[in-house]
């Protein structure tokens, strides 16, 4: 196993033990795909936070015009469960991972 999948496997085991956050919880909660736009939004977080990057946003292409539209933040939740600007880098995209692992979890559980 890598350090990578070691890092997102504690990271996914504190959200079940600490925050309380089970596959059967989620799978009652969380219907319209927002553990995995949470991931995506902490993945995104990660990527601005790449000091070569600082003044590039993110943007997202529209089909058929090639213009460029500003990125739009999705988070799906509360403002005080985000936490993104919390953590640094690496520990963006570690969670950003967990979150789509428990959107995995959750497809699985249906």
């Amino acid at each position: 196993m890598t350090k990578a999948i070691e890092l997102i496997a504690a990271e996914r085991q504190r959200q079940i033990e600490v925050e309380g956050f089970e596959v059967a919880r989620d799978v009652d909660y969380y219907k319209h795909g927002e553990l995995a736009v949470a991931g995506a939004c902490y993945a995104i977080a990660a990527v601005n936070k790449i000091p070569d990057l600082k003044t590039l946003s993110v943007h997202l292409h529209e089909p058929n015009h090639g213009n460029d539209i500003s990125y739009v933040d999705a988070w799906p939740w509360n403002k005080e469960w985000d936490k993104r600007e919390k953590h640094d880098k690496l520990k963006c995209l570690v969670i950003a991972a967990a979150l789509i692992a428990a959107q995995i979890d959750r497809e699985l559980s249906n």
